[in-house]
């Protein structure tokens, strides 16, 4: 736990994780700058109508340098708001949560966090998140990882590990191109 939120800077490249939810979770939005790896930006609500969310998610991502996104589009409605995003011209990318998909986005900000590859400030949702994480095991014998029963989320944990997808996969915009479906998330391709 490093530094603090900040504005966006001139010049500065940012990536933003973002997980979206409409009533029984949050949506939340980490922006973290490319060349620090910290955290500077952060978005929690819930109960707006996805309009109202697209709006909201334009905005910081245009004031934020066109900032670069990754866009969990696991729930119902995901596909019409990543599609309308990148309609606007933002370099919003989706990303298929699957159990496996998310159980390695998540090993690997538990690496990056480890060896301090990745910062944050003190956001006490986010290091609630962080602390009550876990893997439990099913009847099938897998592991399924996410947050405890009971009145915990996980929502700030998987925007900030899809902020890490996107530093791992290079920061900078990309220019439009088509979108395709490829296995465990959406590329945008030349």
């Amino acid at each position: 736990i490093h530094g603090s939120l900040e504005g966006p800077r001139p010049g500065r490249s940012y990536v933003f994780g973002v997980d979206l939810a409409k009533f029984h979770d949050y949506t939340v939005l980490v922006g973290v700058d490319y060349g620090t790896r910290r955290v500077v930006a952060f978005d929690r609500f819930s109960g707006l109508d996805w309009v109202i969310q697209k709006q909201r998610m334009s905005k910081v991502l245009r004031e934020y340098n066109n900032a670069r996104a990754w866009l969990d589009v696991t729930s119902s409605g995901s596909d019409a708001i990543l599609e309308d995003l990148q309609r606007e011209g933002l370099a919003v990318e989706g990303f298929h949560m699957s159990a496996p998909a998310k159980r390695n986005l998540v090993d690997g900000l538990a690496v990056a966090l480890e060896q301090e590859r990745i910062r944050f400030p003190h956001i006490e949702q986010m290091v609630l998140e962080l602390k009550t994480y876990q893997y439990t095991p099913t009847k099938a014998g897998n592991l399924k990882a996410g947050a405890p029963e009971g009145n915990y989320y996980d929502d700030c944990v998987i925007a900030l590990a899809l902020a890490l997808h996107g530093l791992d996969q290079g920061g900078t915009p990309l220019a439009k191109a088509p979108v395709e479906y490829f296995g465990m998330g959406y590329r945008q391709h030349a």
